[in-house]
């Protein structure tokens, strides 16, 4: 054979190895699929007519719907492999049973009991394997039985978005024995309508659909475990109407055993926004008190909380004298209504007072009036009450944590703190931040450790402060919900929980998720880098004026200008350089995960997606701030700045490309999100907004600008406002 004959052989072989490459996908494509949950949790496969499931137990409307939804979502997540289904004890006569009981027949069976909770247990009994799930009654036994669907491989991640993989048949665990038991009585979550979340319709506008979607958030509270809902309640409303849209939501709350709240104001003079207000003048007050509540009333509240506004204080003997009155009326006339109060924050000079001779912190002075009256310690952000570091002008929440096992041996003591605080600060930046996952499970671990190593009675309640769910935020309150059911568990279970999801890639999807949440903690958090991620709007610069700061404040650009020139190295060096530094360590994990969401099943990948999302805008909002702070920097210095704001200027086109992307599934309707419109808040459009059109990154550039061309801070009237 010629060399030129070899020659072309080669080369044909060459070019049909690189056809061949572009048309196949690579090995790595589908790695991770969701049916090999099986596999990964080494569940066993069982045929149908082996298996055979019972309900034994009363039946109530609650447990109707729950044990309509466990068919639904076996049908689905089985592929249609349904198997017997009866109600009763089990005859025994099949090799595989499921038992959900709360009868004493499940108990003996059991071997033991509990008194407000639930078991699941694996037990080989002669010939049958059963799975018993009991538990104490049947709302304990409805958290069972959902909680028993996610142990087959089912997430409640979202009130309108679940994950529901398809199996090729049934699978059941390998093992199970458990026994789940909250220290937490009330846990649940309040949703700030005062804010245009997406929740705000749900709860607050008359409408058919409206009423579906708030039934499907008291559903997902059920799912997960928890037996509370809350929400702020405002002045503007159609009351004519909403009043009866309100008593359904709350009817169908109570028929599926969850307690409801209705969150006011105490003070007009002190109510900054639309909420409803018990006083508002001080003239016949007690008037004003008891028509009020009678109103409210029309709505069968299990409980009325009160709030004493933000930054501004009254006469706390008018206050306790209030507060005592407000209960001594529910008491005679409402006998079945808690009365509870939210402990806010503000280290400000005006909201410490003088009260019998002794410096009290404002909110504080709920200790003070009637012991009925619960007591709910509010936190805001990302803080918690036991790292060294808070908001609104306090060094840290321990101020709080103090008050709350002050109280413990003498009143009932919640707990409120926040999964977003969206005004500017993340969500509507936005800023995804599972920093706040860490919080919370710092929270929860640590009150009931302390409180146990205290020996005090446990803390009644945990009550989650939700600013929306979108950008991932709906981990927050799904995972935090898991974590007051297992508050001694290790933060690295949760994560786990959620990851398990991706199948075959979870350990992955775990340790990359991880890694992110360590870099906020060291960089966001330990390093307090987080104001320079944050937005600000014209509120915000109102606040600076008066000395209020609601989340922490970045350096400003014209501070700049006053620095020495070592003082500016070391802003530099301690400040701006670790911002890409951060970043740097972002672009790994972004990397890998693509990779994954790439390779992923349907099931897996709009999950995924929305987790790269969030990487990817950190990774982004770190080095657009870098780049305009380096741009000031070396006008400063007398350097090249302009290659700085066209980087930014670059980075901030990526970030609307990414924020086009999440905008493809987020789980509402895009303008209720993102437009502008009149609504019953003082904000007239919908609270993801801001975080729609980059208001705080334009703004953000246009301070940059200034600063570089005039050589001094920015005037308000320059700079848009973004609160429209």
């Amino acid at each position: 054979m010629s060399r030129a004959i070899t020659g072309l052989i080669l080369l044909l072989l060459y070019y049909s190895f690189l056809l061949s490459s572009c048309n196949h996908k690579p090995q790595s494509e589908n790695i991770c699929s969701s049916s090999e949950i099986t596999s990964i949790r080494k569940m066993m496969k069982v045929d149908a007519k082996d298996l055979a499931i019972y309900f034994d137990t009363s039946i109530d409307k609650n447990i109707e719907i729950t044990k309509k939804d466990f068919v639904n979502y076996i049908e689905r997540l089985w592929n249609n492999n349904v198997p017997e289904i009866s109600d009763g004890k089990p005859d025994f006569s099949k090799p595989v049973i499921i038992w959900f009981s709360t009868t004493d027949e499940g108990k003996k069976f059991l071997g033991e009991a509990i008194d407000n909770g639930f078991i699941m247990k694996k037990i080989n009994s002669g010939s049958s394997t059963i799975f018993l799930v009991f538990a104490s009654d049947n709302i304990n036994l409805s958290f069972a039985i959902y909680n028993f669907l996610e142990e087959l491989g089912i997430r409640f991640f979202h009130p309108t978005d679940e994950f529901v993989p398809k199996f090729s048949g049934i699978f059941l665990p390998q093992e199970l024995n458990s026994k789940n038991f909250s220290p937490f009585k009330t846990r649940g979550i309040h949703l700030h309508l005062l804010h245009p979340i997406e929740y705000f319709r749900s709860f607050n506008e008359v409408g058919e659909e409206n009423l579906k979607e708030a039934r499907k958030f008291i559903d997902w509270l059920v799912k997960t475990g928890q037996n509370y809902i809350q929400w702020s309640i405002l002045k503007t409303l159609d009351f004519p109407r909403w009043i009866e849209h309100a008593k359904n939501i709350v009817d169908y709350a109570h028929m599926r055993g969850l307690k409801v709240g209705a969150e006011i104001q105490l003070l007009s003079s002190a109510s900054l926004q639309n909420s409803f207000v018990l006083v508002s003048s001080e003239k016949n007050w007690k008037e004003q008190i008891r028509n009020q509540i009678d109103f409210l009333m029309n709505i069968p509240w299990d409980n009325i909380e009160i709030g004493f506004g933000e930054f501004f204080s009254s006469n706390p003997e008018e206050l306790i004298d209030m507060l005592n009155y407000i209960i001594k009326y529910t008491e005679e006339k409402y006998p079945h209504v808690t009365i509870s109060v939210v402990n806010h924050v503000g280290n400000y000079p005006n909201l410490w007072i003088n009260y019998k001779g002794e410096s009290i912190f404002y909110y504080h002075l709920p200790k003070f009036a009637d012991p009925r009256i619960v007591n709910n310690i509010h936190t805001v952000f990302f803080f918690d009450l036991f790292r060294d570091w808070g908001g609104y002008g306090h060094p840290n929440f321990h101020l709080h944590r103090d008050y709350l096992i002050e109280l413990l041996p003498s009143r009932i003591v919640r707990y409120k703190p926040e999964s977003a605080y969206w005004c500017s600060a993340d969500i509507d930046v936005p800023a995804f931040l599972p920093e706040y996952i860490h919080s919370r499970w710092i929270d929860i671990n640590g009150l009931v450790n302390e409180i146990e190593k205290r020996k005090l009675p446990m803390i009644e309640g945990h009550i989650m402060f939700s600013s929306g769910h979108e950008w991932g935020y709906w981990m927050t309150d799904y995972l935090t919900a898991k974590m007051l059911w297992n508050p001694k568990s290790e933060f690295k279970k949760f994560i786990e929980h959620y990851s398990i999801a991706y199948g075959n890639c979870s350990d992955i999807i775990e340790r990359l998720l991880l890694e992110f949440i360590n870099l906020q903690t060291i960089y966001l958090f330990d390093n307090r880098l987080v104001p320079f991620i944050s937005g600000e709007d014209i509120y915000d610069d109102i606040g600076y004026m008066a000395g209020i700061e609601t989340h922490p404040k970045r350096v400003q650009f014209e501070e700049l200008l006053k620095m020495t020139q070592e003082e500016l190295r070391k802003f530099e060096a301690d400040k701006i350089d670790k911002l890409k530094e951060m970043a740097d360590k972002i672009i790994p994990l972004e990397s890998e995960l693509e990779i994954k969401c790439n390779a992923s099943d349907s099931f897996i990948r709009t999950w995924c997606s929305e987790l790269h999302d969030g990487f990817k805008i950190i990774r982004l909002r770190l080095m657009h701030s870098y780049n305009l702070y380096k741009a000031v920097i070396g006008k400063i210095k007398g350097e090249d700045f302009q290659k700085y704001i066209d980087e930014a200027e670059k980075i901030k086109g990526e970030a609307e490309k990414t924020i086009k992307n999440r905008e493809q599934f987020l789980r509402f309707d895009l303008e209720r999100l993102t437009g502008s419109y009149t609504n019953p808040t003082i904000y007239p459009f919908g609270y993801l907004r801001q975080a729609h059109t980059l208001c705080f990154w334009n703004r953000q550039e246009e301070q940059a600008k200034y600063v570089i061309e005039k050589g001094e801070k920015p005037p308000i009237s320059d700079i848009r406002t973004c609160i429209d």
